[in-house]
């Protein structure tokens, strides 16, 4: 009878590694275990774990998830939005869930369960420090050892140590930053609040927005911004709590999220990326989830046909263009839709934000049913009323010209 050896296990070669067992590695690993493939996760930390996030899981991320959450890990389902500009508020409803408000900890610990159930395999406290693609697979080094796969998924952050293989770290303009907590009320002050929807104060902080979502028992308030429009955080989240009439949570934490929209390197010989180690979190809302979802299953689809082709040369190269083609195409015009909320002046933007069909068609992107090609597209024909008008700036008139098919070409 042999022994297997501490050192065995770390040197054998496994068809597919997975670093990071969040969303988008969760669904990586369980799409590429689904299909056969012998799939490990490794994860710095211990699950379940919280996670600074402000929980909201759009229709369309539930539709792309394909199970029903269970009891204990489904949130509080809103069927409204209540953007907030000043003293303007508009509520757009609907007879479905918009958004599910969840729990990190416990939402990431289920879909790490699923991926489990499809095969896969999961190292925690397991935190990898480099990745050296080679000729014939990829060395993984962590703080307990060294290992090795054929194919490799980053799925680790927004400072993905994989992600250092593919490309350099992402530069500070194409970064989002938000402060994030949670106020536990009592059932006479919960009343009080919009229990079923979601708010969102536009211009608080000035150039970004903070939220009020409600939770079971609570609310999960914050605020975010494009990284350089906020230097200090901490103190922009207190001026907004203060002025929703909020106390200041107990704990507050940050979290640093690569804005999609651009076209950063995704792929590399044996290398894949997903998920914030990708840079797909919605520019406009900042949602995501949805697209951790979304990238981390055809990451886990590419891989998986690879190996079954070639187990010793696996292509993944058609992996950006399945991106570009699900997801970050329309990313790029929900760039551009940020860029011109934050070039136009309050003028401006007061009346863009009494457009009726404008949060309407929001809420169609946040089920699924619209994208941001035709929200830019439908505003962009409301827009020479207003030029003529003499409310557009010099920074808008730049930003209409962008808009062409030579901007909008994919990667490439």
């Amino acid at each position: 009878m042999h022994t297997i050896t501490k050192e065995a296990i770390l040197l054998r070669t496994w068809d597919l590694i997975v670093v990071g067992a969040g969303p988008a590695g969760a669904a990586a690993a369980r799409a590429a275990a689904r299909a056969g493939v012998e799939t490990l996760i490794l994860e710095a930390e211990e699950f379940p774990r919280p996670k600074p996030c402000a929980g909201g899981l759009s229709a369309a991320a539930l539709k792309e998830l394909g199970e029903p959450l269970p009891p204990g890990v489904a949130g509080r389902a809103c069927r409204a939005v209540r953007p907030r500009y000043g003293g303007l508020a508009v509520t757009v409803r609907r007879e479905e869930t918009l958004v599910e408000v969840v729990h990190r900890d416990r939402f990431d610990a289920y879909l790490l369960s699923l991926a489990r159930q499809a095969g896969a395999e999961v190292r925690h406290g397991t935190r990898v420090t480099a990745a050296e693609p080679g000729s014939d697979g990829v060395t993984l080094r962590t703080d307990r050892g060294t290992w090795r796969a054929r194919v490799v998924v980053g799925a680790d952050g927004a400072r993905s140590r994989v992600g250092l293989a593919v490309r350099p770290p992402f530069p500070r303009r194409d970064l989002g930053v938000c402060q994030v907590g949670e106020l536990p009320l009592r059932p006479q002050e919960y009343e009080t609040f919009f229990v079923d929807g979601l708010e969102v104060w536009y211009s608080n902080p000035e150039k970004g927005y903070g939220w009020i979502f409600p939770q079971e028992a609570g609310l999960n308030v914050g605020i975010g911004s494009v990284a350089r429009y906020l230097p200090s955080p901490r103190r922009e989240l207190s001026r907004f709590l203060a002025l929703a009439g909020l106390p200041e949570p107990a704990a507050v934490k940050g979290a640093v999220l690569p804005l999609g929209g651009r076209n950063h390197p995704g792929q590399a010989a044996r290398v894949l990326l997903a998920g914030d180690a990708l840079g797909v979190a919605d520019p406009f809302t900042g949602e995501g989830i949805r697209y951790a979802l979304l990238s981390g299953r055809l990451a886990g689809e590419c891989a998986a046909a690879a190996l079954h082709r070639s187990p010793a040369h696996p292509d993944l190269s058609s992996y950006p263009a399945r991106c570009w083609e699900s997801f970050g195409a329309d990313l790029r015009y929900a760039r551009l839709f940020a860029r011109l909320y934050l070039s136009l002046d309050q003028r401006l933007n007061r009346l863009v934000f009494r457009h009726p069909g404008l949060f309407s068609r929001v809420a169609d992107i946040m089920q699924g049913k619209g994208t941001y090609r035709d929200l830019v597209g439908k505003l962009g024909s409301h827009l020479p009323g207003y030029w003529l008008r003499g409310l557009m700036n010099r920074q808008t008139r730049e930003f209409s010209r962008t808009i062409s098919e030579r901007t909008l070409r994919p990667p490439g």
